[in-house]
């Protein structure tokens, strides 16, 4: 049985569905919430459905946290095999108006919050797999995998200079 560990601030939301179809193939999941009551409450409705499934508070923003969610799969099943980072939050205000308090707590929720999970699912590979995966397709994997991180990290960076542009479009700034 694989191990899955899911980041969701919407147990019944996209975040639910993506733990419902992975538990439907054969995974036992971990989903986890800001909300205890209803994380606990998404797990047990998959529960009642007979899948494996355990629900944890969490907030993706505190890295002792992070660790005791992914601990928790790794003690019940032996091994985390997926991480589905879905945190996410939205605030919308004009560039000038936009508090650096909540664009810290964006970046903290959607790019370091899913770093930690998928930094820890490595740790918790098998030793007996790493021989087999030093080179080749899972080091071209890993390489891709990094080389895609950059490129997000650059389209946030355009994406914000767009928005920083488009919004100054009408002033002496741009």
């Amino acid at each position: 049985m694989e191990s899955e560990w899911h980041s969701s601030r919407e147990p019944r939301g996209i975040g639910y569905e993506v733990a419902k179809t992975l538990a439907e193939h054969g995974a036992n999941v971990v989903l986890v919430d800001l909300r205890q009551e209803e994380v606990e409450q998404a797990a047990r409705s998959l529960r009642e459905l007979g899948y494996e499934a355990v629900g944890v508070k969490c907030d993706v923003t505190v890295e002792q946290e992070v660790k005791q969610a992914i601990n928790e799969a790794v003690s019940r099943w032996g091994r985390l095999d997926v991480v589905v980072n879905n945190a996410g939050l939205q605030h919308v205000a004009n560039i000038e108006d936009f508090p650096t308090e909540k664009f810290e707590q964006l970046i903290r929720v959607m790019l370091i919050g899913p770093f930690w999970p998928s930094s820890m699912r490595f740790r918790y590979e098998t030793a007996a797999l790493r021989p087999h995966h030093q080179h080749g397709v899972d080091q071209r994997a890993r390489q891709v995998c990094r080389q895609s991180g950059v490129q997000q990290r650059e389209a946030r960076v355009i994406g914000l200079t767009k928005v920083a542009a488009l919004e100054g479009r009408h002033t002496a700034l741009r």
